[in-house]
């Protein structure tokens, strides 16, 4: 997940990351966040599309009571349930099977293909 992707998808969770960002082994990260209005106002693409570490991602997303929703038809992921879906999926989950793009998508547009994890 590129690091942009996770800002959007967490923006109404920022205590989740900003806790994790504050460990010693995410400090890389820390500077991009602490100086993220400039980086995108500045299209500093470097900082904006740099790949999160695994590792981070799963930890932040298990720590996130966002959920997802899954309409098996249709193969769309949703952000809000719906007579279409059919069935609800952790974010920590969804970052497992889905692509990153779609599942930003989601929180972006409130829906998305469920296009699987390349």
């Amino acid at each position: 997940m590129k690091f942009w992707q996770l800002i959007s998808i967490f923006r109404n969770e920022e205590n989740i990351i900003k806790e994790e960002l504050l460990k010693d082994n995410w400090k890389i990260y820390l500077s991009i966040y602490e100086n993220y209005e400039f980086i995108v106002k500045n299209q500093k693409r470097e900082f904006l599309d740099i790949q999160v570490d695994e590792e981070l991602l799963r930890t932040i997303c298990k720590k996130s009571k966002k959920i997802i929703f899954y309409a098996t038809r249709s193969q769309e992921l949703y952000s809000y349930e719906n007579k279409d879906t059919d069935s609800k999926i952790t974010l920590a989950e969804a970052v497992e099977s889905f692509d990153h793009n779609s599942l930003e998508e989601v929180f972006e547009k409130t829906y998305s293909f469920a296009l699987p994890k390349s």
